[in-house]
């Protein structure tokens, strides 16, 4: 008897082997995902270590927060957001979170950690109040005062107030208001009136006593 030729049934078998494997692209991308279900996860640990401490250990729990963020490690597990991650895994409110990568992001270290959670979070505000280009580390550094002491000194309670007093400077009046109202309204009129005389969109500066109308020269030499 003749033995049976199996050259052609040892190849299918290997083309159908061949078939089912995985791609390259596939290899790498189920390993890319799998580093990052890792890194999630030891960051996702990390940070419940961080919370049980959190007065201590807010500002690495900000950093922590920050790398989920920032790598948008949260898509691992097919979560939309960051927001929606926090809310599965119940590790913090996203308010809290957010309030954390705020700090991170804009406070150095030793300045956090010598003011507190609240009283950075608070005096992080207040510089967003305030007309001047100031930030925490300038105020520190500078030794200025908030509620008559040195903003390390101040309280959460008074850098609060000092911020509310600052907004409350900074709001229109309501004369101020309806004044800025009634010059918006002359604009729109000036502007409607330019249009319809077929003259080209200039720049309405309304006054106390009188309107003017600025072109760019351009404007007018391609009329």
């Amino acid at each position: 008897m003749k033995p049976k030729k199996r050259g052609r049934a040892t190849t299918g078998r290997s083309k159908a082997l061949a078939a089912k494997a995985p791609s390259p692209i596939a290899r790498r991308a189920k390993e890319a995902h799998d580093d990052n279900e890792a890194k999630l996860e030891t960051c996702l640990s990390t940070l419940r270590d961080h919370v049980r401490e959190i007065t201590a250990r807010f500002y690495d729990a900000g950093l922590v927060l920050a790398q989920i963020a920032d790598e948008k490690l949260y898509a691992v597990r097919g979560h939309a957001s960051f927001k929606a991650l926090l809310r599965a895994e119940k590790v913090m409110s996203p308010a809290q979170a957010a309030k954390l990568v705020r700090i991170v992001r804009r406070t150095k270290r030793e300045h956090a950690l010598l003011l507190g959670l609240e009283r950075t979070h608070a005096l992080l505000t207040h510089t967003d109040a305030t007309p001047e280009d100031d930030s925490v580390a300038s105020l520190i550094e500078e030794r200025a005062l908030i509620g008559g002491k040195p903003v390390t000194e101040a309280s959460t309670r008074e850098i609060v107030e000092a911020t509310r007093a600052v907004r409350a400077a900074a709001e229109p009046t309501k004369e101020q208001a309806a004044r800025a109202k009634a010059e918006r309204s002359v604009a729109r009129k000036v502007a409607a009136a330019l249009k319809a005389a077929g003259l080209p969109k200039g720049e309405v500066v309304v006054a106390a006593q009188s309107v003017t109308v600025r072109w760019a020269r351009s404007a007018l030499d391609a009329e």
